[in-house]
């Protein structure tokens, strides 16, 4: 598990950070309601959800990028609903 510490951190090579990781994954590698827990989680650890990686890339163009609606759905509601 990622600490506070480390949730805002860029955690590879295109400094994407622990928020925009989780938005990124596809469905197929992760079931959508255990995607969704993920992503809440992070935000619980006051992630930053406006960040942004080394291409400038937020965490919303990752969800859209994944193609799991039901994430993009999330966040539409978290963020910009």
């Amino acid at each position: 598990m990622i600490s506070n510490l480390e949730i805002n951190s860029p955690l590879n090579e295109v400094g994407m950070c622990a928020f925009s990781i989780a938005c990124s994954n596809s469905p197929a590698n992760d079931e959508e309601s255990k995607k969704n827990d993920k992503i809440l989680h992070v935000i619980s650890k006051n992630a930053d959800v406006n960040s942004r990686d080394n291409f400038g890339r937020q965490p919303i163009h990752h969800a859209i990028k994944s193609g799991c609606v039901s994430t993009i759905r999330k966040l539409i509601e978290l963020f910009y609903g």
